[in-house]
């Protein structure tokens, strides 16, 4: 009951009203994003970066709960037919400063999720640099 657990990794770090913010930076592929995936409510999904894996169709049977996909990255358009398919909503953001102003003007409760099933070095030095900016966004954008 004492773990806390680890950063990056289903970090949930921030909550403001009904909103709630999950760190899952570390899911650079398609088995960790299930897991965030499976473990949430009425998700708001930040996905994308370089994909390092064959198909995202992998996810088609773990997205019940995204409300919104927000694609940011480099190979965000490999998202693009398995959400059509799947009738989720999504926006191009490109960065997660984009998705989180988006966020911030249009949604009113449940859970931002960053698990991007890609790699970060398309924008980042790592995964840490990645989740660790979404954090600081996240306090400088819905604490004021």
């Amino acid at each position: 009951n004492s773990f806390i657990g680890l950063p990056h990794r289903m970090e949930l770090f921030f909550q403001i009203g009904n909103l709630t913010f999950v760190n899952d930076s570390k899911a650079t592929n398609i088995a960790s994003c299930k897991e965030a995936m499976n473990s949430f409510k009425d998700i708001y999904w930040i996905a994308g970066g370089i994909f390092k894996e064959k198909s995202v169709e992998d996810l088609d049977n773990h997205l019940k709960e995204v409300k919104h996909c927000y694609l940011i990255g480099k190979d965000s358009d490999k998202f693009v037919q398995m959400l059509k398919a799947n009738k989720i909503p999504y926006s191009i953001s490109n960065t997660i400063e984009n998705a989180l102003s988006e966020i911030k003007n249009t949604v009113k409760n449940g859970t931002i999720l960053l698990s991007p099933s890609c790699a970060s070095f398309d924008q980042w030095k790592n995964f840490e640099e990645r989740g660790d900016r979404f954090k600081s966004l996240v306090s400088e954008m819905f604490l004021t």
